[in-house]
């Protein structure tokens, strides 16, 4: 997740890893509606790393995780064609199945993606992201140059260059958590807002 400093009074409050994973937690798990049972996995794709938060609504966070491998980093380090070649694509590929070798984590009774490149993507398959629609998304997102691709589907451009290796890596994160993941409307910052509020009332 994005490096976020909380103001708080008089003070700025730099967030470490763990606080991230609780307020996004928090964000994503009070945007679902009535409140979700089960284990639920965060997930967070962002530019320079992952992260995935599993816990319940009942007793919180149990575990946070975090992997060197974001899609502003991937893009910028691998694609050198715009559109990417099929040889920079595999890279990417190779490189996300290293960073996640040997990662076994819980498998979830329900899976939510919050961030850039999730939102992005419920623009192109919808609110549900499983691995079939995440790989006809990757195709489509490298079968024009980024310009273009921006146009056709309303998205930022500078955000069609890199989200062809965000949604790689959310198709392996559903990958390792064996689940679709829902796309959130909730993340850190919304958790952020409603534990100020709630601190405050």
């Amino acid at each position: 997740m994005a490096e976020l400093a909380r103001a708080t009074g008089a003070e700025v409050e730099v967030l470490s890893g763990e606080e991230e994973g609780r307020l996004a937690f928090l964000g994503a798990t009070r945007s679902l509606g009535a409140p979700p049972e089960g284990l639920i996995a965060v997930v967070d794709v962002g530019g320079g790393s992952s992260e995935v938060v599993l816990g319940t609504v009942a007793e919180g966070v149990r575990e946070v995780r975090s992997f060197q491998v974001g899609s502003g980093a991937l893009a910028e380090e691998l694609f050198r064609g715009d559109p990417p070649t099929t040889a920079e694509v595999r890279a990417v590929r190779e490189r996300i199945d290293r960073a996640f070798a040997g990662v076994e984590l819980a498998r979830p009774d329900r899976a939510v993606a919050v961030g850039g490149s999730a939102t992005s993507l419920a623009r192109v398959v919808g609110p549900v992201l499983e691995p079939e629609g995440l790989e006809r998304a990757a195709r489509v997102l490298v079968s024009d140059a980024s310009e273009a691709v921006a146009r056709r589907l309303g998205l930022d451009s500078r955000r069609a260059r890199v989200l062809p290796a965000g949604v790689l890596v959310l198709a392996k994160l559903a990958e390792v958590l064996r689940a679709p993941l829902e796309v959130g409307r909730g993340g850190l910052r919304e958790g952020v807002v409603l534990e100020l509020a709630e601190s405050s009332s």
